[in-house]
Order: C-alpha cells, then structure tokens, then sequence
C-alpha cells in the first residue's frame, strides 16, 4: 500500500523545525543534515502509522518547479512547457484564491531539492497537490496522508499526523456522503457533507467567500442529518437562492470550482464537482520524479 502525502505542508513544518531564536533573540539556522534526518524520519513515521511500505510525496506546481523542469527539457533537446499555474487562480472572480504570503522556512527549497533526489515525487501542473493525491487515490488506492481537512471530502483511507496544537486523523476509511460533527463552534467533517457545508460557510484560509452569516452551528443544523449527495446539493441550492437571490448559480459555481477536491481525470481533461471537465485550462502534463531523475511527459 502506498502512503500517499502531502509534502508541501512537511517543507513547512520540518524547514521551520530547522530555525529557531536563541537567548538574546536572535535567529539560528540548524545544519541541513538535521533537518534531512528530521524529514526523513517524518515521512518514515507517517508511511508506518498509515499501514504503507511506499511513500510517495506530491508537491504543488510553481514558478521553481516550472523551471527546474524545462531546463531538465532544454538539455534533453525538448521544448519548453508553457506554465500553466492552478486553476482556482482564473476560476476565483469575488475574492482572489489564497490572497496571503506565506514566509518560507531558510531550508525551504533545500527540503524540496532533498526530496526530489531521494523519493518518489509526483507534481501535476494546473492543479494542487491536494488535487493530484485525490485522483490518484481513486485511480489506483493508496492511504490519503496530509493535516489538511479539504482532502477529507475525498472517499477512501485517510490518515493525518498531529502537529503542534493541530490534532491528528487516525487511519480512517472515509465514505462518499461522509458525516459533520460540531464540537463547540468548530464544524469538522468528511466527505461531501463537509464539501457542502463549506460550500456554505466558505474557507478563510484560502479566501473562498461563503454566505453571510452562515457559521458552524447554522450549518450543521441545516446538514448534518441529510444522507444522500442530492438532498445536500439541494439544501445548499435552496440557501444561496434565498440569501443571493437572482443569479446566485453563478456565485455557487464559483465556489465550488474552488472548494471541491479532484478526484478524477478523463482523456479530456480533470473532472469537477458536478461531473463535468473543468472548463479551465489544466494541461495534462504529469512530472515525476524518482530519486532525482525527471521523467518528462509528451507535450
């Protein structure tokens, strides 16, 4: 079985792991081989606890990869690729898609070299990481390891390590409705009963708008005891009606396109929310890495 995992999260958490600030305030790099050994026994601890004996590490596409790949393209005599960045950059039209800098940790890109040269690494242009592990977990199994809750809509085995005050998933198969629970005024879930319910409430995180006002509690009470994939698609409908009035299909479009994990790729192209190809352009190119060595696609 294969541990599926979500590495951009772990060049923040283990990059962060190799700075700290000293006595007299002032910050500390540790040697990269610390933070290589710490890497290497993160990915190791989560391909155990996950029942797996493969690890392979997905990493979202960017202006680095992009690079790295095409000039591994010109010296194998191959044309340039074209930068095709993540759909939800064009599909976000109310609020630009994750409007936020995030600091990198001073190991950053050293982590993702490190990574490249000694695991399996897989990267799918147009798309997250997120994206990639969810349809590859459909198409071929595997154990869905990340902290991130958004995969959670996604069926299948999941498992998420803790970190911080940041609690962990235990290994858990997830179902396509899934289920919500409330604990206090935080809204957990899995499955589409949480994709609705976001759909609703929106994702501060990556600056996704919800509807006004429609917090966990509201939410929940309006979802949780609904049991088939219609009935929730029609309660979120009948909300945005009510709250947006004429037009609204296109503001739940929008923020669906965004929301909604990927979980499946035809010979058109990637597959949304609704059954339908996306109507952006993803490209189809996949990038692999294996212990350093870039396969390239044709283009």
């Amino acid at each position: 079985m294969r541990a599926l995992i979500a590495a951009d999260v772990l060049e923040y958490e283990v990059g962060f792991s190799g700075q700290y600030v000293d006595e007299n305030g002032e910050e500390q790099i540790r040697d990269f081989e610390f933070v290589a050994n710490l890497l290497d026994d993160k990915i190791k601890n989560i391909t155990d606890s996950a029942w797996c004996d493969e690890p392979i590490l997905y990493l979202t596409y960017g202006r680095h990869l992009h690079s790295l790949i095409n000039k591994e393209a010109s010296r194998s005599g191959l044309p340039l690729y074209d930068y095709k960045p993540n759909f939800r950059f064009e599909a976000a039209q109310t609020k630009p898609y994750k409007d936020r800098g995030n600091k990198k940790p001073y190991h950053f890109h050293n982590i993702r070299a490190y990574m490249l040269s000694n695991y399996k690494v897989k990267v799918a242009e147009g798309v997250e990481a997120d994206d990639a592990i969810c349809v590859d977990a459909r198409k071929y199994g595997g154990v869905i390891c990340t902290r991130d809750k958004d995969l959670r809509m996604a069926p299948g085995w999941h498992y998420g390590w803790e970190c911080g005050g940041q609690p962990g998933f235990p290994l858990a198969e997830v179902g396509e409705v899934g289920h919500l629970e409330l604990s206090g005024n935080k809204l957990r879930g899995t499955g589409y009963k949480f994709f609705s319910a976001q759909r609703l409430m929106g994702d501060k995180v990556d600056n996704i708008p919800g509807l006004f006002r429609y917090g966990p509690v509201k939410v929940y009470n309006l979802l949780a005891h609904l049991e088939s994939k219609s009935d929730l698609d029609i309660a979120v409908e009948n909300e945005y009606e009510k709250v947006l009035g004429e037009g609204y299909e296109k503001r739940l479009e929008e923020v669906s396109h965004l929301l909604w994990m990927l979980q499946e790729q035809n010979e058109e192209g990637y597959v949304g929310f609704d059954g339908r190809v996306l109507p952006f352009d993803t490209g189809r190119n996949v990038f692999r890495w294996v212990g350093g060595n870039l396969s390239l696609p044709e283009q």
